[in-house]
């Protein structure tokens, strides 16, 4: 059975975690100094990045896509070419 020190131990590590987490979450907050206008511009950065990786998503998506074509194609020759095999076996016995 843990002892009162073990007790006290755990509740000054979550103590110190949960001090650490608000310091981190004070810090992602904006600074007074930021204006609207520059959060703005801000905005207007992320958006654009957000953009530029949407349409790479989607061509990487579009490549991607092309790849299993060719891959369930292929995986289809390979399946029928194997039937075909074991049809020609069977009728040379």
């Amino acid at each position: 059975m843990p002892s009162d020190e073990d007790f006290s131990q755990l509740f000054a590590q979550l103590i110190s975690r949960c001090a650490k987490d608000i310091d981190t979450l004070v810090d992602s907050l904006p600074c007074e100094e930021s204006s609207p206008e520059l959060q703005n511009q801000s905005l207007k950065v992320l958006e654009t990045e957000n953009q530029q990786s949407a349409e790479k998503l989607d061509e990487v998506m579009e490549s991607a896509m092309k790849l299993l074509k060719k891959i369930q194609d292929a995986l289809e020759d390979i399946a029928q070419a194997q039937l075909n095999m074991q049809i020609t076996f069977k009728n040379s016995k």
